[in-house]
């Protein structure tokens, strides 16, 4: 009687030992792998600046929107920069702009942007006869006074090359109040 006392206290011992083991194996598979972490700054925004104004000036037709070459005194917003890959991984990165609050606001609904490489081709999702607006980009979850304009994949040490055009919709109705849109353009990692 003593041994088999014996040989269940040693099976009950056995049983715990395996159940350890097995949670020790699936804490680790379940555990985050930090080399999978991607680093915000492992793509860089390069540009000249990375703020746009847009004063209640004019308003303009998608049509002209689409030619402006230059920043005219705050009536249109236009500014190249490049996108670069940091590392020697393909990455994934996001082009975000971040309202600035103003006592004497445009309406975001009438703010219309057009991004295209340097060779005036579209870039996707400002292909269409509807161009966006601000009010119709997504915020982002990790920075909720943001919205993004673009996502895209950059190889290894690779750089994009991005021209941006800014205006007023031909349809909104200039007032007499000097209202004003701004926002400061950045690019990340995600």
């Amino acid at each position: 009687m003593r041994k088999e006392k014996r040989n269940s206290a040693i099976f009950v011992l056995i049983i715990i030992l395996v159940i350890f083991i097995l949670m020790i194996g699936i804490i680790f598979a379940l555990k985050p792998k930090t080399n999978n972490v991607v680093k915000e700054n492992n793509v860089s925004y390069v540009g000249e600046t990375k703020t746009v104004s847009i004063k209640s000036l004019v308003s303009v037709s998608d049509k002209f929107g689409k030619e402006i070459e230059e920043d005219n005194g705050g009536s249109f917003g236009y500014l190249t920069f490049d996108v670069v890959n940091n590392t020697y991984d393909t990455q994934k990165y996001q082009i975000y702009i971040t309202k600035k609050d103003l006592e004497k606001e445009l309406n975001s609904r009438y703010i219309v942007f057009y991004l295209t490489d340097d060779q005036n081709q579209p870039y996707e999702g400002y292909t269409t006869n509807k161009l966006p607006t601000y009010y119709s980009f997504y915020g982002i979850k990790d920075k909720p006074a943001s919205k993004s304009i673009y996502t895209g994949t950059l190889k290894e040490n690779e750089k994009a090359h991005f021209v941006l055009r800014v205006w007023i919709a031909e349809n909104y109705v200039i007032s007499d109040l000097d209202e004003e849109f701004s926002f400061k353009i950045d690019a990340r990692s995600i």
